[in-house]
């Protein structure tokens, strides 16, 4: 309990740039957490969706398709499948490829969602740090300055300015590593997308108006 009441002392001499730079490591910590979960289980739901959207286009089954698109909405793969089946019947193949496309680039982002907060927290967290290190010393040159300075005061004085760029730093290195970890699973997640929907491209070009009674 010494232990833990000493730390939180030590901390809090950091003052309110330590407890912002805390509230963005939970924020940074929350969606790593939520970004991993996402893309783990994003990979295996278009997995599985890819299986049962290429034997319905080999049955020519395309209300059954529209459906299970429909019923899907929301992952990307269905998303793109679902725009380009709707304006397969009356666009040129050219035509059709790109609205796939930009459609798909729609998608990329979408599911970069959140990952911006996780770079906006790794830039900004070593500047917090750098300006809680130039308030604690200018701080500790007022002390200084004055004639009856308290030594204890002064070393408060450098004792949270050091503190806050080591809290700064401590966010900010995971915050980078994890953000480019999660860039990367998002890119290779996008080329899977993409070769999949390039492989159901030839069935879906050949689709004719499609619609529910």
């Amino acid at each position: 309990m010494n232990n833990i009441f000493t730390s939180f002392k030590v901390w809090s001499v950091g003052g309110i740039i330590v407890l912002i730079i805390g509230a963005l490591s939970v924020i940074a910590i929350a969606v790593i957490i939520e970004r991993y979960v996402y893309y783990s289980k994003l990979s295996k739901r278009i997995e599985d969706l890819f299986i049962k959207i290429k034997g319905l286009l080999l049955d020519k089954s395309y209300e059954d398709l529209l459906t299970l698109l429909e019923n899907n909405i929301t992952l990307p793969i269905s998303k793109i499948l679902y725009t380009g089946i709707q304006q397969a019947p009356y666009v040129e193949e050219h035509e059709l490829r790109q609205i796939i496309e930009d459609e798909g680039i729609r998608q990329s982002y979408y599911m970069k969602k959140r990952l911006f907060l996780l770079s906006t927290i790794a830039t900004i967290s070593p500047l917090l740090g750098l300006l809680g290190t130039v308030t604690g010393m200018i701080q500790s040159f007022y002390i200084i300055g004055n004639a009856g300075a308290n030594p204890g005061n002064l070393a408060s004085g450098i004792a949270g300015a050091l503190l806050t760029t080591a809290a700064g730093l401590l966010v900010a290195i995971p915050a980078i590593i994890f953000y480019n970890i999660l860039v990367n699973k998002n890119k290779l997640m996008v080329i899977g997308l993409e070769e999949r929907v390039g492989q159901l491209f030839k069935y879906i070009k050949g689709i004719p108006e499609t619609g529910k009674e």
